[in-house]
């Protein structure tokens, strides 16, 4: 069970407690909304006790509970009314899938985009002070994508903003789970929510079948205010602690800004692009901090299975109920198997275009500055294929040509790296790979550079596929001279791995 205080408004809707009452007895329920949870009255009765001017309440509206609990509710708090709220179910065909579809118009060129609606409560003017919701779990299910579960939740939200007194109105959710994170925050708990946080949330689409933000008009924007955990894996989770900010946009570090998106501080937790179905990318995303979601986080690490084995996963299935940006916000830098030719030459025009046409690029693949800068060296290894791009390629190059000298030193290319690379141009010089890449002379100066204790790659290659020497810790190698003192507060944060292909 959980107590959050929303927010200090007057709530408007009710519904006959009869009828309510006759949809258990003559089976008008829908299945999905029932939940089955155990009610520890005496849980109720202690949480209830904490609430502040309860001698003052005049209502309390009660959500998906039977007969016998809205008994209970009247004995635990007497002297009030009990209102009976009323929900009209969503349609039998949503799906989570419809709310999270695999594409959407972004730029509304054949059709504009909406939503399956859900239906709201029902308005009075009787004044509640209480909430209480019970939601169900769906057995067998997932219960974080449940829609009966999402539309209990989104209901009371809406009400809680649609009030209008000076008085507390406090919302307790009876459930074996925790609410939707980025909705009802756990930093709430029994906390105040002052002016419209919650309801901006309530503007933005019901899911990602819309976009939160439009691709166009962007320029007026309005209203800113599967393993085991380990360090590298689940790292991102880091962020939720860094409660000098309130809000921030994380960026990985294979990502390449081109525009200003300064407009997404004013986007809720969690905003992002679509990665593969119901799921979104957290490449970029909007991010609010708390040490309490943080917790929340490591808390629960046991209980999901992240899809990918990493932090992406994971906070796919923490944060269920997510925001769509446009996809240009996070444009992949990859060709897609059945991409036709003329989409892959669009492509290549989003990746070069002056001034630029995409906010963020991201690189997928090798790793432009893993590369030498030549040419894109996924052109070299058959598995990498689907991400090449010499044109997004020299735009990276462009960027890193203007850094300061200082930074560019941790793009040095390790000698490991280097035998890296030629061996792979060797291997698609064998297979004579069609694009010719392999036939490039390398001038990239980094070549002539050695930032190790052991320098001839040369060398290197003579014993390649050998496990024993080139991995002795004798030859680990130094990071570059770089006199940190000098980068004052500058942190930087790189994660990106070498992940030499298999050709």
């Amino acid at each position: 069970m959980e107590l959050r205080i929303e927010s200090t408004h007057r709530v408007k809707f009710i519904s006959c407690r009869q009828n309510f009452v006759n949809r258990w007895v003559w089976g008008g329920l829908d299945r999905g909304y029932i939940s089955n949870v155990d009610i520890n009255w005496g849980d109720i009765l202690q949480i209830t006790a904490k609430l502040t001017g309860k001698k003052e309440f005049q209502g309390v509206g009660l959500l998906n509970f039977n007969n016998t609990e809205l008994d209970h509710w009247e004995q635990l708090i007497p002297n009030v009314t009990h209102v009976v709220l009323e929900l009209e179910y969503a349609a039998k065909n949503m799906t989570w899938e419809s709310q999270y579809p695999e594409w959407i118009d972004e730029e509304e060129e054949t059709e504009v985009p909406v939503c399956p609606s859900l239906p709201s409560l029902r308005s009075t003017g009787i004044r509640l002070n209480l909430i209480a919701v019970k939601l169900p779990h769906a057995n067998g299910g997932n219960w974080s994508r449940d829609v009966a579960r999402l539309h209990l939740q989104l209901a009371v939200a809406r009400l809680t903003t649609s009030f209008k007194g000076n008085y507390p109105l406090y919302v307790l959710f009876v459930t074996n789970f925790f609410p939707i994170p980025n909705l009802f925050t756990c930093k709430e708990l029994v906390g105040h929510v002052k002016g419209m946080f919650l309801g901006e949330k309530l503007h933005l689409p019901l899911g990602s079948c819309e976009l939160a933000f439009p691709l166009r008009g962007k320029g007026q924007f309005k209203g800113s205010e599967k393993d085991a955990y380990n360090e590298w894996n689940y790292n991102k989770f880091r962020l939720w602690q860094l409660t000098d900010y309130d809000k921030i946009i994380f960026i990985d570090a294979d990502l390449l800004i081109l525009r200003n998106i300064d407009f997404l501080f004013g986007m809720p937790e969690i905003t992002a692009t679509r990665n593969n179905g119901t799921l979104f990318n957290s490449g970029v995303m909007v991010v609010e901090l708390s040490n309490c979601t943080f917790k929340l986080l490591m808390d629960h690490i046991n209980e999901f299975e992240s899809y990918n084995g990493g932090d992406q996963g994971y906070l796919n299935e923490i944060f269920t109920w997510w925001h769509r940006i446009p996809r240009h916000m996070n444009f992949l830098k990859h060709f897609w198997v059945g991409d036709e030719e003329e989409k892959k030459q669009m492509k290549t025009l989003l990746f070069g275009a002056d001034p630029p046409i995409l906010y963020v690029l991201h690189y997928l693949g090798m790793k432009p500055w893993l590369c030498f800068r030549d040419y894109d060296c996924n052109w070299n290894c058959d598995v990498f294929h689907e991400f090449p791009s010499d044109v997004a390629h020299e735009r990276w190059w462009k960027v890193h040509d203007v850094m300061p000298e200082l930074l560019q030193q941790f793009c040095m290319l390790k000698s490991k790296q280097k035998a890296q690379l030629e061996w792979d141009r060797r291997q698609a010089e064998v297979a004579n790979y069609t694009s010719g890449h392999w036939q490039i002379k390398v001038k990239d100066t980094r070549l002539k550079k050695c930032i190790d204790n052991l320098c001839s790659w040369e060398n290197m290659l003579k014993h390649w596929g050998e496990t024993n020497w080139t991995d002795d810790e004798s030859h680990t190698p130094t990071p570059p001279a770089i006199a940190t003192s000098s980068l004052s507060d500058l942190r930087l944060v790189n994660l990106a791995f070498y992940h030499p292909c298999k050709c």
